[in-house]
């Protein structure tokens, strides 16, 4: 999610053609949103990577 938001670019999958990015077309509050619940994924995903979690 912070990797769209960063670089407003999701991935795209065409048969035969194979893996290539198109625009996301996200709006600056959109952009905002998957920063802002993407980054929060990833520090909760690190608390409990750690030991004794």
């Amino acid at each position: 999610m912070v990797t769209i938001a960063l670089f407003n670019r999701v991935p795209r999958f065409r048969p035969g053609a194979g893996p290539g990015f198109t625009p996301a077309r996200l709006t600056e509050s959109g952009r905002a949103a998957l920063a802002t619940v993407g980054g929060s994924t990833l520090i909760v995903a690190l608390f409990f990577a750690l030991p004794g979690a």
